[in-house]
């Protein structure tokens, strides 16, 4: 009986059962279906109906999980591992909601908070007078984001929060120290779909970089017929491309500087090719339209040029030279028109 006793013990400490529960704002989500979802493959692991605010999930954590408890309405993250874990999920918009209860959850809201925090320190920056807003940005907010940020991947190497840390620093971060803190990452993070697409994101850029002749590429577009890249680039123009979607805000409020550009520039040395990415043929071309876009648009280019670019946001603009060697990426308002101006004073 003693030793039935002591081994019922020994398996009890060693389980790795856990227990989340999650508390949602308010009464009006009683009844409704949460789910608990890993986050880095999306596929959902449980579900539970919400009863006196209180959605609990109960199961056994192999490993741990980067997760989200959600429903329609709102959503908080945990990092799924053995423990009684507990998330209280807040209705305010723009609120942190982590879980608690385990070292991994003070980890991983450690990390959202502190994320958080250097966020709002960049949007509510004022530059002084005089003062360059994108050298604050280069010179003093990214590093120390990058910094920051960077102790969460030192300090959970081969976990999910160094994973959202890597994630962090992907879109933030500079970029020779992403690469150190990436090598420094074991190979359960290394493996995860996130980082794996940011690999994949970073090597594309690295073959597209400046200096880097252009990639070609072919699409069928709305109306079913093939067009290539290289019908438009490397024919002798330097070719200004614009990757683009209707749906994009900061695309729009672009537009205005690529036709000043056009008007001032297009001709037998010169000219601008639309790429419509992650949008809908109809609406591309409806934008087309409203937009007042003077230029040629390859339409319905989905993800092929972006993957093939490493582009994870746009508008992306890229000039390319004659010959089709990449001059410069990334271009964007009075420095874009710098650059077309430099670059064609010099032809």
């Amino acid at each position: 009986m003693t030793m039935a006793a002591g081994f019922i013990y020994l398996t009890a400490c060693t389980s790795n059962t856990y227990t989340v529960t999650a508390t949602f704002p308010d009464e009006s989500f009683n009844g409704k279906t949460a789910y608990l979802s890993a986050t880095h493959d999306g596929s959902i692991l449980d579900s539970a109906v919400i009863a006196d605010q209180k959605a609990v999930f109960k199961g056994e954590a192999d490993s741990a999980t980067l997760c989200m408890v959600a429903n329609e309405r709102t959503r908080g993250q945990i990092m799924l591992e053995k423990g009684n874990i507990t998330l209280t999920i807040s209705g305010e918009k723009g609120a942190v909601s982590y879980g608690e209860g385990t070292l991994l959850n003070t980890q991983l809201g450690n990390l959202l908070n502190t994320y958080k925090g250097l966020m709002d320190e960049i949007m509510a920056y004022q530059p002084a007078e005089g003062e360059d807003e994108n050298e604050y940005y280069e010179n003093v907010w990214r590093p120390k984001f990058t910094d920051t940020i960077g102790t969460y991947v030192t300090a959970n190497l081969n976990n999910d929060v160094a994973m959202l840390a890597l994630m962090h620093l992907s879109n933030y971060g500079t970029p020779d120290k992403f690469n150190e803190f990436l090598q420094q990452a074991g190979e359960t993070v290394k493996s995860r779909a996130p980082i794996a697409r940011i690999i994949k994101q970073k090597q594309a850029l690295a073959e597209t970089a400046e200096g880097m002749m252009f990639k070609d590429f072919t699409i069928e577009d709305s109306d079913g017929k093939a067009v290539s890249f290289s019908e438009y680039v490397g024919k002798g123009q330097y070719v200004l491309v614009d990757f683009w979607a209707s749906w994009c805000g900061p695309c729009k409020a672009e537009m205005p500087n690529l036709i000043e550009i056009y008007k001032k520039h297009n001709g037998k040395d010169f000219t601008i090719l639309g790429v419509a990415v992650w949008d809908k043929p109809e609406d591309t071309k409806k934008a087309i339209t409203d937009l007042g876009i003077l230029w040629p648009c390859i339409i319905n280019a989905d993800v092929i040029p972006t993957d093939l670019y490493g582009i994870n946001g746009i508008p992306h603009i890229i000039l390319f030279g004659p010959d089709g060697t990449i001059i410069a990426r990334d271009l964007r308002g009075e420095a874009m028109k710098a650059k077309i101006d430099e670059v064609l004073s010099k032809k």
